[in-house]
């Protein structure tokens, strides 16, 4: 019978009717002596388990919580920065420590390659606090983590709640729940839009966040609650290729209060009512003024009801309506005019396309889904991040010194030491050792001098728009290290994006990038000596001042061009189309001359970058346009 058996008293009545006495007796008194081990070994497994008890025991009394939200309302969409909200609670002990974000694969956080983004954090007893981070999702499936740690312990964790993706986003700030959600019902191109409501702090204090919108909504929104970050935000999400459709109706005041004058199409006096076929005939009340340049492409009875304006490289569109105001917001004409405001923002003439700041070379037109984030984005330019220029020789005065001795221990010192020693045969044996230890010293020398830099280097592309005081300015550091280790970088300005680049792999930084958001210091982790890691930053910078003069005559493009900043402008080239001229540098105040016929490209035609950066260009190691127009004193004017 087995010993162990937990049906034991069944087995020994079946064995008395089937063994010997003897037998029995045998086997109880085998149990009696193994009782003891028995409690025993069952002591020692619930002293085993009790640990394992204890943990979602200890989990569930855990005084730290935290609720993690990616996106807007748990929307997201690839390639674009998307708020990370995070809700922290803690109803036990005062803590002090830091707040991290990864994205992770099937929520593992230290799969290297995604960044860890953190700040300092500070939760009293009974306290709440909610922050918000940005980052960008570019894999699929992947898992949002925030974690609070304590001297390197992780006191909490917690994954981000399940969401959808999309590849069309419209935002709305409307103090209405079910604003224009007739958006999701037209598929202009077969579009699927998702819409989203948003709150006031949704709106980020830069315009970086804001370009994950294909198009922003304000309807029947008080805009002047908004800060003054936020309302410059909008404007420079416009002027960066971004769509902001802007409601009016009876509700213009509070709508058009807190947003920038200069990016509107009409300047509001006042409101009439007219029965309008938009509506099936009934009377709306809209907003009426003077037309500052804009556009109206709908109208009724001579009354504009959609006006467009372009500022920038991006469109403000206004509805003399309110989309919200019966009868209008149940009218089934309602829904044909938003499929054309869709179509005319994804596919119309009038859209720029809000992505189009981050094309190579220069705003274009994109069209749909075409959004890239910037670690995608820097992949075209590893040739550049990762080149490792030659350095100079060391000094001469440090080569004269290394020979000065050489020739003094190899002649003199050798010579009259062996002699008072009496040992001159042994210079067969001082002479190669002395050469060796010469050629250890140079190499030393030249590591010291030379072998400890950190090679760095750094493009930085800044896209002006006309009407503009400010600019998106992308910024790709390489950083190439001398020895295996850990590095940190600190990169100027203000509410910067950082994200880690693609290195010559393809592949983004296998390191660990941490980025502090509160201070802009990324360290990056592990780095191998002579490889290619860093990052790139997205921000808004104060805009240079250019002036050009332009006029078309017989075809071509004749003007001027004056820099007006305190800038040196160097490489500067004219692009129309397919057709080109390089300009030189430009010094503060200085101006050129424009003259270029702009032609039509063709897909099958040489890239243009290809020709503007011809056998000189970056990509074969040079510094800018080729042509005899540029020179090397060109290239190392100081600004």
């Amino acid at each position: 019978m087995p010993i162990d058996d937990p049906a034991g008293a069944d087995h020994t009545a079946r064995t008395e009717l089937f063994r010997p006495p003897g037998v029995l007796l045998n086997e109880m008194r085998l149990w009696g002596r193994r009782l003891p081990a028995r409690i025993g070994l069952a002591t020692a497994l619930t002293a085993f388990g009790l640990p394992i008890a204890a943990i979602p025991a200890q989990a569930a009394s855990n005084p730290l919580t935290l609720t993690v939200h990616v996106g807007y309302q748990d929307v997201v969409t690839a390639g674009s920065w998307m708020p990370v909200t995070i809700d922290a609670r803690n109803t036990g002990a005062g803590v002090d420590g830091t707040l991290e974000v990864q994205e992770s694969l099937n929520a593992q956080p230290g799969v290297s390659g995604f960044t860890i983004y953190e700040e300092p954090i500070s939760l009293a007893s009974g306290a709440s606090k909610r922050v918000r981070l940005y980052l960008v999702e570019n894999t699929t499936g992947a898992t949002i983590t925030a974690r609070i740690t304590q001297q390197g312990r992780v006191a909490v964790s917690q994954d981000s709640a399940s969401g959808a993706t999309t590849s069309a986003l419209i935002g709305v700030l409307s103090d209405q729940s079910a604003a224009l959600d007739d958006f999701a019902a037209v598929h202009p191109g077969g579009i699927a839009a998702r819409v989203v409501h948003l709150h006031a702090d949704d709106i980020a204090d830069s315009s970086i966040p804001l370009r994950a919108f294909d198009i922003l909504v304000v309807d029947d929104f008080a805009t002047d609650s908004l800060t003054a970050g936020q309302r410059a935000a909008i404007a420079d999400y416009v002027a960066a290729g971004g769509d902001l459709l802007v409601g009016t109706g009876a509700a213009w005041r509070k709508t058009l209060a807190g947003l920038p004058p200069a990016i509107l199409p009409l300047q509001v006096t006042g409101t009439a009512v007219i029965d309008t076929t938009a509506a099936g005939g009934a009377a709306v009340e809209i907003a009426t003024g003077t037309i500052t340049s804009g556009l109206a492409w709908l109208s009724d009875s001579g009354k504009p009801l959609i006006l467009e304006r372009p500022f920038g490289a991006g469109v403000v569109t206004m509805s003399t309506f309110d989309w919200n105001q019966q009868p209008l917001a149940v009218a089934s004409a309602s829904r044909t005019i938003l499929r054309q405001v869709m179509s005319r923002a994804f596919f119309g003439q009038g859209s720029t396309a809000q992505n189009g700041p981050n094309v190579m070379m220069g705003p274009a037109p994109m069209g749909f889904g075409a959004q890239q984030s910037i670690a995608s984005k820097s992949s075209a330019l590893t040739q550049v991040l990762g080149n490792l220029p030659g350095l100079d020789l060391p000094s001469l005065q440090l080569t004269g010194a290394l020979v000065l001795i050489y020739v003094l221990l190899v002649g003199p010192v050798n010579y009259l030491v062996l002699g008072a020693m009496r040992r001159r045969a042994l210079a067969w044996v001082t002479v190669p050792l002395i050469a060796l230890l010469a050629a250890g010293g140079a190499y030393g020398a030249g590591i010291f001098t030379k072998g400890r830099s950190v090679q760095t280097n750094q493009i930085a592309i800044i896209h002006v728009q006309p009407g503009s005081d400010h600019a998106y300015q992308e910024t790709y550091t390489g950083i190439i290290p001398p020895s295996r280790g850990d590095y940190q970088a600190n990169p100027g300005g203000e509410r910067l994006l950082i994200s880690p680049i693609t290195t010559n792999n393809g592949y983004a930084y296998a390191g660990s990038v941490r980025v502090n958001v509160a201070s802009n210091q990324v360290t990056l982790s592990g780095m191998t000596a002579f490889a290619l890691g860093g990052f790139a930053t997205e921000g808004v910078t104060a805009a240079p001042k250019l002036t050009a003069h332009v006029a078309v005559v017989n075809g071509q493009l004749k003007g001027t061009i004056e820099n007006r900043s305190s800038s040196t402008f160097t490489d500067a080239v004219l692009i129309a189309g397919d057709s080109f001229q390089t300009i030189g540098a430009l010094k503060p105040g200085a101006s050129a001359s424009l003259s270029l016929a702009p032609k039509a490209g063709t897909s099958l035609a040489q890239p243009l970058y290809m020709r503007i950066y011809n056998q000189s260009g970056i990509y074969q190691g040079g510094y800018g346009p080729g042509g005899p127009t540029m020179t090397a004193a060109d290239r190392d004017l100081d600004p």
